[in-house]
């Protein structure tokens, strides 16, 4: 009997959707070892479509991680021109991306596809489509946007299976045109660490980064990026003069480390100050 594959599918733009497939490929793995030995286990792949379809995908990619590292007003404008070009479901698009997309659908042979990007979900249907794998190959979509203004990209009518964090996000995608048959609430994919036990208790850990064992500990995350006025919070922390103590991650932004590791010598708070950490469980 043929091993099945399962494709995950995302684009690191941000953090959060390779944490969402981190989440869902440690849960799949989980599941896959309670199988019995006479069960196929299947192949799981991890792949950030994205950025490889093609280099003009790969600049809105770069783009995007820019301004929300360096400029996160101006996000709102991206967002603007993205929704009203939408080049993850337009014909120009689709053909820069197809020559890719299409080799990489015949190379793994994929037995269930899981998107979880915007950018993704209309070049893999369609893609599917046109290579005439859209009835033994299915896909599922899962949404990493919990609110009910989502850009418009998540909605692809053509998918088999799209999975929402809330009402909100079911609605919006009836909105869009998506059946409700098709959509599945069942909250943000969560990744297995941490509904188990830690592996140190806190007071170990806080001891472990110099910081007291039992003082009340703010953290501040900076997110994948490192983006935001991250440091004006934590100087307005300071200002405050409450008795805490401060973890700040700095996500893969090195002048924001630099910075804050200068800024906290100089503060009267105690302050770890970490680059991106992915254990935070």
């Amino acid at each position: 009997m043929r091993k099945p594959t399962i494709c995950l599918f995302f684009s690191d733009t941000g953090g959060g959707h390779r944490s969402a497939v981190e989440a869902i490929n440690q849960g799949l793995g989980d599941l896959v070892a309670r199988l019995s030995p006479d069960v196929p286990k299947p192949s799981i792949v991890v792949e950030n479509i994205v950025e490889k379809s093609h280099p003009i995908n790969r600049h809105f990619v770069e783009l995007y991680n820019f301004l929300l590292r360096h400029s996160q007003q101006a996000m709102k404008y991206y967002y603007w021109l993205i929704e009203a070009t939408k080049p993850n479901d337009s014909e120009f698009g689709y053909q820069l991306a197809k020559p890719y997309v299409t080799r990489a659908l015949e190379e793994l042979n994929a037995d269930v596809i899981v998107s979880v990007h915007p950018m993704s979900n209309h070049y893999l249907s369609r893609a599917l489509k046109d290579m005439g794998r859209d009835k033994t190959t299915r896909m599922i979509t899962v949404v990493t946007d919990p609110n009910g203004d989502f850009w418009s990209g998540w909605a692809c009518k053509d998918v088999d299976l799209t999975v929402v964090p809330n009402e909100l996000g079911r609605n919006r995608l009836i909105e869009l045109g998506v059946s409700p048959d098709r959509i599945l609430v069942s909250g943000m994919p969560v990744h297995p660490d941490f509904v188990k036990p830690p592996t140190c208790d806190a007071a170990e850990f806080r001891a472990h980064l110099g910081l007291d064992p039992n003082r009340l500990t703010v953290c501040i995350n900076a997110g994948w990026a490192g983006g935001g006025n991250m440091t004006g919070v934590y100087r307005a922390l300071a200002d405050a003069g409450k008795d805490v103590q401060v973890i700040f991650l700095c996500g893969h932004n090195q002048a924001l480390y630099e910075r804050v590791k200068k800024e906290a010598r100089l503060s009267t708070t105690p302050t770890a100050v970490l680059p991106f950490h992915d254990r935070m469980a």
